[in-house]
């Protein structure tokens, strides 16, 4: 949109592992992101929904990465 605001998109593919020996069902999660950038510093967030059905899963992810160039 800008040179220091941006939209975009995130999908995130999860898969559990009981023990590291059992699979559980996989989890997949779609949704918008925003992105500020200033100078050497950055924040992310992302709102994601579960497109799948598992049920002992969330159904709603809210997520912020700040960071830093340097």
């Amino acid at each position: 949109m800008t040179p220091k605001f941006f939209l975009g998109g995130e999908f995130l593919h999860e898969i559990g592992f009981a023990e590291w020996t059992t699979a559980s069902d996989p989890v997949i999660y779609a949704g918008p992101n925003a992105s500020f950038r200033h100078d050497r510093y950055f924040v992310t967030t992302t709102a994601m929904i579960q497109v799948t059905g598992v049920t002992d899963e969330p159904d709603f992810q809210l997520r912020a990465i700040f960071g830093m160039h340097f």
